[in-house]
């Protein structure tokens, strides 16, 4: 953990967290550890000093019991932004008036893990972000790193060095997928993101220890777990589900064991 590490908050992260499937042990340097639990997500967010959602603030996103169901329509969930064009936005992330324990800042290593399932999606006429590593500052800036559902694909993008990872989308479609992400926030920096099948069979990664992570520009970093796309007619429905969401100041300790769950099915 680096020597600038704020002092975690007791809101944020427990040693245990118990969802769905029982208790979770939380990875040293964990600050943030999101469970599904049955209850009232928006609650269960502003318990965690999350709030506000980007996106709307009631009825786009519940708690299953199992996952954090996140959905789009056709209509609704509009914004303008900076340079004019139509988006559609219901993602869950880290603010300005957040906790600073949850924001990446320059030269820190941060470490995010969660867990998916991709649902519903339409990514022929517009393509659609699932994940954002997004640097807060300068209005316009592209996320640092993104999972993007485009065409038939879905890719690991940088912001600098394009789509360095894809594979097809129809082959995750409705499978749980489980994401370990650490970067250095430096330029140049490092990163190394991995997506797996919960039976240890790799989807794809992506590793480097020389890569842009940081713009003069940005206050700090934070993740963005939603949807995210542009309004654009027969986009229709989608919807993805998470859980175990973690924020982690620190390298990557080793995957955790997760029990047998009727969840996972």
């Amino acid at each position: 953990m680096d020597a600038s590490t704020p002092s975690p908050d007791v809101g944020g992260a427990d040693a245990t967290a118990t969802g769905a499937c029982g208790p979770s042990a939380a990875a040293p340097g964990t600050v943030l550890q999101l469970r599904a639990s049955g209850g009232d997500p928006y609650a269960y967010f502003a318990s965690k000093n999350l709030m506000p959602i980007d996106g709307p603030s009631s009825g786009y996103i519940t708690d299953t019991g199992c996952s954090f169901k996140f959905v789009l329509h056709q209509n609704g969930a509009e914004e303008t932004v900076s340079s004019g064009a139509q988006r559609q936005r219901n993602e869950l992330t880290v603010n300005p008036g957040n906790p600073a324990m949850y924001k990446g800042t320059q030269g820190t290593t941060m470490s995010y893990t969660w867990r998916f399932r991709l649902d519903v999606m339409n990514a022929d006429p517009t393509w659609c972000d699932i994940f954002q590593l997004k640097p807060h500052g300068a209005l316009g800036v592209a996320p640092y790193l993104a999972l993007q559902a485009n065409k038939g694909q879905l890719q690991i993008e940088h912001f600098r060095a394009g789509d360095v990872r894809m594979v097809p989308l129809a082959s995750i479609m409705g499978v749980w997928i489980n994401v370990r992400f650490q970067v250095k926030l430096t330029d140049p920096g490092a990163m190394s993101i991995s997506l797996t099948k919960d039976d240890g069979s790799m989807v794809m990664s992506y590793e480097s220890d020389s890569i842009d992570m940081w713009e003069a520009s940005t206050d700090f970093v934070r993740p963005k777990w939603g949807l995210y796309r542009n309004k654009r007619d027969g986009a229709g429905e989608a919807a993805i589900e998470y859980d175990d969401m973690t924020i982690i100041r620190g390298p990557l300790g080793p995957p955790p064991t997760r029990p047998a769950c009727a969840c996972a099915k």
